[in-house]
């Protein structure tokens, strides 16, 4: 009667390893599943998955990248986005007359370190591709100039394709 009971209780828990093993299986497939999923979202924010601030206002892309945008300035266009987990990317354009120029660049003092011919790295990669109305590779003749500090930046192009109505592109990011 004991040895029946034992063998009775011993198929029992064999059943029951046999049968909670593919459980087991699933539950750890799940979790590895979740875990996998959250390291690919990560490893797509970090290289560079970016989400565009709907609600950014002009206001908003002058205080970020420290300048007044001038009252004779037209065509004006702006995006902000969000890249990654806490980086950041603004772009702007806008018009403005020829003889303005020199009053905008003298007043964010930016005047002296133009450069002619410079095209700024951050125009080439990234986001400035997919935006309708930036097209600083357009321009035939230009001068531009970068500045990174810290862990944020500033490119500026100047097209003066047409001496009458520049185009003045400036793109400003932090990592």
């Amino acid at each position: 009667m004991t040895y029946d009971r034992a063998e009775k209780t011993f198929g029992i828990f064999v059943g029951l390893t046999l049968c909670s093993i593919p459980f087991l299986i699933a539950s750890v497939c799940a979790i590895l599943y979740i875990y996998t999923a959250f390291i690919f979202e990560a490893i797509g924010k970090a290289s560079g998955d970016s989400e565009q601030v709907e609600s950014y206002t002009q206001a908003s892309a002058e205080s970020y990248l420290g300048i007044v945008i001038p009252q004779e300035a037209t065509d004006i266009h702006y995006a902000a986005y969000h890249v990654g987990w806490q980086d950041f990317e603004v772009f702007l354009r806008f018009s403005l007359p020829g003889e303005q120029l020199d009053k905008f660049l003298s007043q964010h003092g930016v005047q002296q370190s133009l450069e002619s011919d410079y095209y700024p790295d951050s125009f080439q990669y990234g986001y400035s591709r997919t935006i309708e109305w930036w097209q600083p590779n357009q321009a035939k003749t230009y001068r531009g100039n970068s500045s990174l500090e810290d862990e944020s930046g500033t490119s500026i192009l100047i097209d003066e394709t047409n001496p009458e109505l520049l185009i003045i592109y400036i793109h400003g990011y932090s990592y």
